[in-house]
Parts: C-alpha cells; sequence; structure tokens
C-alpha cells in the first residue's frame, strides 16, 4: 500500500485526534501537578516542580506538532509525525530520568514530597503508556514493513 494511503487511512480512522486528546490531558494533568508541588514547603517539592515546569514548554510543542498533523501535505504530516515520535520518545525519558535523580530521592523525605512525587511518578506513567500507544498505532497503521519512517527521517 502506497505510503499516502496508509497515512489517509491513519488520519481517517480517527487513532491521530484520540491521541492528541490524550496527550493533551497528560499535559494538563502534569500542569496541575506541578502547580500542586509549588504549593507544598518542602524545598524538594519545590525544587522538583519547578525542576519539571521547564519541561512544559517542549511537551506544548510536541502537542503543536501533533495538531499539525492532517494539513493534507504528506510531506509535512509525515514530518510532523517522525518529528513527534521522536520528541515524545526523548521527552518521556527525560522525564523519567528527572525523577530518578538522587537529588530526588526518598530517603528522610517529608511526606508532601513523597505524595507530590507519587504524583509526578503517575503522570510519568500515564506519558508513557501513551508513548508506547503512539508508537504502536504508527508502526500499525503507516509504519508496518519498518521502511517507511526510517526512509523519510533521513
Amino acid at each position: 500500500m502506497k505510503l499516502e494511503n496508509r497515512l489517509k487511512g491513519y488520519l481517517a480512522s480517527g487513532v491521530h485526534e484520540s491521541q492528541f486528546h490524550i496527550f493533551t490531558g497528560i499535559y494538563n494533568t502534569l500542569s496541575v501537578v506541578i502547580d500542586g508541588g509549588r504549593g507544598y514547603s518542602d524545598i524538594q517539592s519545590k525544587t522538583l516542580s519547578e525542576a519539571q515546569s521547564l519541561s512544559l514548554p517542549a511537551f506544548k510543542e510536541i502537542l503543536t506538532q501533533l495538531e499539525s498533523v492532517g494539513s493534507g501535505d504528506l510531506a509535512k504530516d509525515l514530518g510532523a509525525i517522525v518529528r513527534t515520535k521522536s520528541a515524545l520518545i526523548a521527552f518521556e525519558d527525560e522525564t523519567l530520568d528527572l525523577l530518578e535523580n538522587s537529588i530526588f530521592s526518598l530517603n528522610n523525605a517529608p511526606h508532601e514530597f513523597q505524595v507530590f512525587r507519587s504524583a509526578c511518578y503517575n503522570v510519568s506513567s500515564q506519558l508513557s503508556d501513551a508513548t508506547h500507544e503512539y508508537c504502536a498505532q504508527i508502526h500499525k497503521h503507516i509504519n508496518y514493513d519498518n521502511t517507511v519512517l526510517k526512509l523519510s527521517a533521513v
């Protein structure tokens, strides 16, 4: 099947729009969690909240890329999908790496921080699940022969 048909089928299936809404929901949840962390009095919560808030513009850019898919220009749509896939994987890794940093360990941490860190992990888990699903859907609908996105990314 031609790439154009694969991409049209993916967009027509509604999967892309659904994934956009899922990532938008995760972005909104992360924003709320970060704001909640700012309200805690301990330094670890405030530091983690500030560190995570620095990542929000990158996440917003990913959402912008996701939203741009479906413009009708095959090259632009495919480029946005390739960039989005790579950006989501990198963002997911960065988010988890931040939480696993030794600065944010639970050793002798106040209860507030433990609750906040748990909420951050919950959002990180949602992001991870959604990213894996996005990659699976791209593979299923567009890249099932493992050549399209490799050739397009070059």
